[in-house]
């Protein structure tokens, strides 16, 4: 949303989630993060835009979740660690990268938007 118009997150809350899910269509792309303890929420969402016509992101881990038979790209990482906790770093490598690709593509578009996105926080005392 810092890069392009019209990018939001799923609100938590039910009736605004719902509210969302509903407008979503064939211009959409659905972003999932979706890792083992695989939640099941998520393949219903993911059905839900492809039925629609939209495209359907996946970061998951090497086990891959459930949602990989309804996404359009998947994007598997490895998740493990030296402690007893998944570690979510290669992850997030995958996401800059991600995120480095989409600049790319959007160009001075990106920048600009960016650029006043920073003249508004800094305008509202935010940074």
């Amino acid at each position: 949303m810092q890069l392009r118009e019209d990018v939001r997150f799923l609100p938590a809350r039910d009736v605004e989630r719902t509210a969302t899910l509903t407008s979503l269509g064939r211009r959409d792309v659905l972003v999932l993060f979706d890792y083992r303890r695989y939640e099941q929420d998520k393949v219903v969402m993911a059905g839900l835009l492809r039925e629609r016509g939209g495209k359907v992101l996946l970061f998951t881990d090497t086990w891959l979740s459930p949602v990989t038979s309804r996404a359009d790209v998947v994007l598997p990482c490895r998740v493990t660690a030296p402690s007893p906790y998944d570690s979510q770093v290669p992850t997030l490598a995958v996401t800059e990268t991600v995120v480095a690709g989409v600049v790319e593509t959007l160009g001075d578009a990106a920048h600009e938007h960016l650029r006043k996105a920073e003249d508004v926080a800094q305008h509202l005392g935010l940074v």
